[in-house]
């Protein structure tokens, strides 16, 4: 969480990729400490918007990068 909070924009993404798969990996851990295989719906999910995160702000600071150059 760190890192995602501090720091340039590179660092910001690496700390919110971290947490997400930090995230991802308790949830899969607690479905299979529950016993519950229907309880990975949730750690699936959450890679997908994980994964759409990233390039939701990596396409918003590509277009930040270019209007302060141009």
């Amino acid at each position: 969480m760190f890192l995602a909070f501090r720091g340039n924009a590179v660092r910001r993404l690496v700390g919110l990729q971290l947490a997400g798969a930090v995230t991802v990996l308790l949830l899969v851990l607690v479905s299979l400490g529950e016993g519950q295989s229907s309880y990975l719906i949730v750690p699936l999910v959450a890679v997908l918007l994980s994964f759409a995160g990233t390039l939701v702000f990596t396409r918003l600071f590509a277009s930040g990068v270019r209007d302060q150059d141009g």
